[in-house]
């Protein structure tokens, strides 16, 4: 039987990160198209990675 995670209580935290030219024009187009900024995709990117990623070790 798989171990429960621990619930904790999400922190906003601030990173820089650095794409390859290839990245960024792709975050820019995305962008344009959705109205949305970068860090927002970026950070929804993240998120539902993370969320996936705690699914499949959490259960």
């Amino acid at each position: 039987m798989a171990e429960k995670c621990p619930q904790v209580e999400p922190e906003e935290r601030f990173v820089a990160v650095s794409f390859p030219e290839y990245v960024r024009e792709y975050l820019e187009n995305e962008s344009e198209e959705t109205g949305l900024t970068v860090s927002a995709i970026v950070s929804k990117i993240v998120t539902d990675h993370v969320r996936e990623e705690k699914k499949s070790r959490c259960g």
